[in-house]
């Protein structure tokens, strides 16, 4: 637990600026171009969040446990590493196919979806599991920060309001793709890995072994930036930008929790590996640090939340999204506790897979339904009971597997 504490912390001391760079681009982008372009934008970025996820092909975890058990094994890591890329560089080619056919069919600007494509396969480039599974925590973070710093700079410097929005996904994406080929070339050098004609790719038996977390992830994907866009389609960029306001404020809150879930998954995954009991214990303790960590959020929140809204220029409707948002918030981290730490580090992935979906249908559901009469309240709420139904799913499943293993069933 130590470990994970110390890992954490490192993490969430290094990227506290890199945590700042979702807010200083929407103010950026309003202050510059106004609320509309903001929510045109927020459009865009939720398309591109989700290309991130099909890209990535949950290799987050995935990559990352297989590393994990392999550390010393050289051509194991670079079988590993060689065949994610090579399954990202086929979905990367199904992208831009489908995007090209999107485009033809729609209103949608090519321009404006390839640079959300562009932005997917830059974010998910970095191979920060190849660093989560080898334990250099201290490596993401300088990865994360530089890459949004160099981002934030060429935003800065280079973006006005005669730029299309494009020019922000742009300037996203660029330093992911040169952080990328660097590390790759540094770990090459460093004989780190062997290269790619010393390996055996096998992108069937990579699709078959991280597609049903790839789902899950996508579906938590669809659970956070589905608001904006089925807001964007039923109202107005306005609206999405208001309803993006308070959005992208809850997303900073959830992304600094990001690194105690990352520091705490590799070590549940090793006690499962041992026992269930063990597992679960160690479930409780770190789950108790994303809980604590909630709670001093709620405080800063309570200090500072009312300069972000002033500051940033964001309508009172915007205040209310968010009171509403920071239960989504809290739902999203009993999630991550019962689903990520519990069911998917200890083997029940399909399981988490089927609660994450029946969620995005329940909160589709909602949005369809409460947005037309409600705008921007009925959204936050829609989200938030969705999340609320994915926590009760897996809650059940629990529940069904403890009461099973007192009768002396046995749990695959």
């Amino acid at each position: 637990m130590l470990k994970v504490i110390k890992n954490a912390a490192y993490l969430i001391f290094i990227q506290g600026l890199g945590y700042l760079s979702p807010l200083l681009v929407s103010y950026l982008i309003i202050d510059r171009s106004g609320i509309e372009a903001f929510g045109q934008y927020s459009i865009y970025f939720s398309i591109a969040l989700y290309c991130q996820v099909l890209f990535d092909m949950g290799h987050q975890f995935t990559a990352t446990r297989r590393i994990a058990g392999a550390v010393e094994n050289r051509a194991y890591i670079s079988s590993v590493y060689w065949n994610a890329y090579a399954v990202k560089a086929l979905v990367l080619v199904l992208g831009l196919l489908l995007a090209t056919a999107i485009a033809s069919v729609s209103a949608i600007e090519f321009e404006k979806l390839l640079a959300a494509v562009g932005y997917g396969a830059a974010a998910a480039s970095l191979p920060i599991w190849f660093f989560h599974g080898t334990d250099r925590f201290r490596h993401v973070a300088l990865l994360v920060f530089v890459s949004r710093a160099l981002s934030l700079l060429l935003i800065y410097f280079l973006y006005d309001n005669a730029d299309s929005i494009t020019t922000v996904l742009w300037h996203q994406s660029w330093p992911n793709i040169v952080l990328a080929l660097a590390i790759l070339c540094v770990l090459l050098r460093s004989e780190k890995l062997t290269s790619l004609g010393q390996v055996t790719v096998n992108i069937r038996e990579e699709f078959r072994g991280t597609l049903h977390v790839m789902s899950s992830s996508l579906g938590g994907s669809a659970m956070a930036n589905m608001p904006v866009l089925v807001l964007g389609i039923l109202k107005d960029d306005f609206l999405a930008g208001v309803y993006a306001g308070a959005d992208r404020l809850i997303k900073v809150l959830a992304s600094a929790l990001l690194p105690i879930s990352q520091a705490a998954f590799p070590a549940n995954s090793a006690q499962f590996a041992e026992s269930a009991a063990a597992g679960v214990r160690s479930v409780l303790k770190l789950g108790s640090l994303l809980l604590i960590a909630f709670v001093i959020m709620l405080g800063a929140v309570w200090a500072f939340g009312d300069f972000y809204f002033r500051y940033f220029q964001l309508p009172d409707e915007s205040r209310l999204v968010f009171v509403i948002l920071l239960g989504w918030l809290f739902w999203g981290v009993l999630n991550n506790i019962v689903g990520i730490q519990g069911l998917l580090a200890a083997g029940h992935g399909k399981v988490y897979n089927l609660a994450v979906w029946m969620a995005v249908l329940v909160t589709l559901t909602l949005l369809i339904t409460l947005i037309p009469r409600f705008g921007v309240v009925g959204t936050s709420f829609a989200i938030m009971l969705g999340e609320a139904s994915m926590f009760f799913v897996m809650l059940s499943y629990v529940a069904w597997l403890m009461i099973k293993r007192r009768r002396g069933g046995k749990i695959s």
